[in-house]
């Protein structure tokens, strides 16, 4: 935990005060960005049809049949719950489909990712209401995990019915439910600065946005850690808060 509050003492070095943080951001420079990327992975339509929403979370007038699959290429939080990107400006609600991660080096002679692989250094937080639990093969089992907990991974298993984690001896999420993040500890960088010409949005631990707190375009921040939320860059500028890797150097 940081002892001393970073983001307080770099925007003293800045010139403004704690109190004046909210306020120096004008609403109308802050461009909305998708919490994370995800590489190479794939949706596929589990309710008849499935309804598509803007970034915010606004429904648009087109849905997506059942059974067809999708590529995806990045996951946003919003409030009514996780979307994944299968167009521009289009999104898919997590609750209606089952994801697959064809991660490199899984099943390396299998073109459908199939398989497992070992998670070292990974855990995960619950982002559904709860998270069903289910054995390797996929079968549903009987008690779930509750919303914003936090487990340990020990394997990825892509199976036909998509990606999932385990948590425990024979006993998995998908990974549609949650958000998995890296608890290495890389060397950060002393200061960074924001190179984009409009504020970046701050996110938590686990790389989710947190509504109201940004940094301002071009200032320069303290930082004292660096993590791998997944597969994106952040770094940490006070407690419990980061930045993507996107909006600095």
């Amino acid at each position: 935990m940081v002892q001393k509050s970073l983001l307080i003492a770099s925007l003293l070095a800045v010139g403004a005060s704690a109190t004046t943080f909210t306020s120096i951001i004008n609403p109308n420079t802050v461009k909305a960005e998708v919490n994370s990327t995800i590489t190479n992975a794939t949706v596929t339509i589990t309710v008849p049809r499935a309804q598509l929403y803007a970034q915010n979370g606004t429904p648009l007038d087109r849905g997506l049949t059942q059974g067809t699959a999708w590529h995806v290429d990045s996951q946003a939080s919003t409030a009514i719950g996780n979307l994944y990107r299968v167009s521009t400006n289009a999104y898919v609600r997590a609750s209606d489909v089952n994801l697959l991660i064809n991660t490199p080096g899984i099943a390396e002679n299998n073109h459908q990712g199939m398989g497992q692989i070992l998670m070292r250094n990974y855990n995960l937080k619950i982002t559904a209401p709860q998270a069903k639990l289910y054995d390797m093969n996929g079968n549903v089992l009987s008690h779930a995990l509750t919303q914003d907990t936090t487990w340990k991974v020990g394997i990825q298993n892509n199976i036909p019915s998509g990606t999932y984690y385990s948590v425990s001896t024979n006993e998995y999420v998908k990974a549609s439910d949650v958000y998995l993040y890296s608890t290495v500890q890389a060397a950060p960088k002393q200061t960074i600065t924001i190179t984009t010409n409009y504020a970046a949005p701050v996110s938590n631990q686990y790389g989710q946005i947190i509504p109201g707190r940004y940094l301002p375009a071009y200032t320069s921040w303290a930082t004292d850690h660096y993590t791998v939320i997944n597969n994106v860059g952040y770094h940490r500028v006070s407690t419990n808060e980061y930045v993507n890797d996107y909006y600095v150097r």
